[in-house]
């Protein structure tokens, strides 16, 4: 279980902005929203990224499959070591513990480069919608938004609510949500279906 990320959680100071869904017809309830405005740091890019399903999800799974298998194959090379003291069985042991670690830091060396450019690029401060059916992300022309449907995941890591919704996605840091709103906000995201990720193997 990864300990939870202090720079993500404390609240920065931010203040939300209760607004009206422009969206709602006149026969629907007030759909009221939760602007937030904040920009994201490497640390929470890499993440949301690394940790998440923004990344490898499908490529995660194999990886272990092939961590497992290697540390077999470790354990083996060792014992026909130790019983036939073949110099091959040596090199082949080191060749497993290459490609272990390989599977475990390139990816992450990855990501890191990865997160480090988009911070580096992205120093516009995102403004973030928060409605019980959907998120819009930006503003005016270049407004986008996330419908909450069957297609869309919310995901808690490390402090950060990652949605993501076939190509698109979206991170939001909990230091962006007032302590006052961040239970709504948490309910919102559960009623979409929120998988934590320190469950996951």
């Amino acid at each position: 279980m990864k300990e939870n990320n202090d720079e993500h959680s404390i609240w920065d100071g931010t203040e939300a902005e209760i607004i009206e869904d422009s969206q709602s017809s006149e026969f629907e309830s007030d759909n009221i929203g939760i602007k937030l405005s904040y920009t994201l740091t490497q640390n929470e890019i890499f993440d949301a990224v690394y940790y998440g399903n923004l990344f490898r999800a499908n490529g995660k799974k194999k990886d272990r499959i092939y961590i497992i298998t290697f540390l077999v194959l470790l354990c083996g090379f060792l014992g026909f070591y130790i019983y036939n003291r073949n110099i091959t069985n040596i090199f082949m042991a080191v060749f497993c513990v290459i490609s272990i670690l390989g599977i475990l830091i390139i990816p992450k060396l990855y990501v890191k480069s990865f997160a480090k450019n988009m911070a580096n690029n992205s120093d516009k401060e995102l403004k973030v919608s928060i409605f019980s059916d959907r998120l819009d992300i930006g503003s005016d022309e270049g407004k986008w938004h996330i419908d909450f449907n069957d297609d869309c995941q919310v995901q808690e890591i490390n402090n950060l609510f990652v949605i993501t919704s076939k190509e698109k996605s979206c991170i939001i840091p909990h230091r962006a949500i007032e302590p006052d709103l961040l239970a709504e906000v948490s309910a919102i995201m559960l009623s979409v279906g929120m998988k934590n990720n320190e469950d996951e193997f």
